[in-house]
C-alpha cells in the first residue's frame, strides 16, 4: 500500500519516480494509513499550508521541508483536516454545506433549490456554490442519479 501511495503522489506531482517523493510518501502514509480519501486531503492540506508548492522557476511541484516539519503540517485527525478545509471555504459555500448536512444521505437539485431559496440564494448562485463545493472535494455530483452527496461520511 505504501508503494501505491508513492505511485499516486509521484503521478500527482509530476515526478518520474516514487523515490523522488519518498519522504512525503512516508509522512502521508503514516498519517493516513493509505486511505486514498485521506491521502488526497493530506496532500491538499500541505498545498494550502505551502509545504508542497509549485515552483514557477523549475516548473515542478516541490517540497523542501524535513520529515518532522511535514509531520507537523498534517493533522493526526482527519476530522481536523476536513474542518480546516471547510473553514477555508467562502461563507456562502459553508452555508450550503451546513444546509446539506441536514439532508440524510444525498440530495437532488430541486431539494437544494428549495432549501437555498429559503436562504435567499438564487438558482444561478446555488449552481456556483455547488460547483465550488464540488471543486473543493466536499460534495460529489452523482451524474447517474443527478444527486449530490458528501465526498466522505466524515464530512
Amino acid at each position: 500500500c505504501l508503494d501505491d501511495i508513492g505511485e499516486f503522489l509521484s503521478d500527482t506531482l509530476g515526478k518520474d519516480s516514487p523515490s523522488e517523493v519518498a519522504t512525503l510518501t512516508e509522512v502521508i502514509f503514516k498519517k493516513t494509513l493509505g486511505n486514498i480519501f485521506f491521502v488526497k486531503q493530506a496532500l491538499e492540506e500541505l498545498v494550502r499550508k505551502n509545504a508542497v508548492f509549485y515552483d514557477t522557476i523549475m516548473f515542478s511541484w516541490e517540497y523542501n521541508v524535513s520529515t518532522v516539519q511535514l509531520d507537523n503540517y498534517i493533522s493526526d485527525d482527519v476530522i481536523d483536516v476536513i474542518k480546516s478545509k471547510i473553514t477555508g471555504l467562502p461563507t456562502e459555500v459553508r452555508m450550503l454545506v451546513v444546509i446539506m448536512s441536514f439532508i440524510p444521505n444525498n440530495a437532488d437539485l430541486s431539494t437544494m433549490k428549495t432549501l437555498l431559496k429559503g436562504e435567499g440564494v438564487s438558482e444561478t448562485k446555488m449552481e456556483k456554490l455547488l460547483s465550488a463545493a464540488i471543486n473543493n472535494g466536499i460534495i460529489l455530483h452523482r451524474s447517474e442519479t443527478d444527486r449530490y452527496a458528501f465526498a466522505h461520511d466524515k464530512i
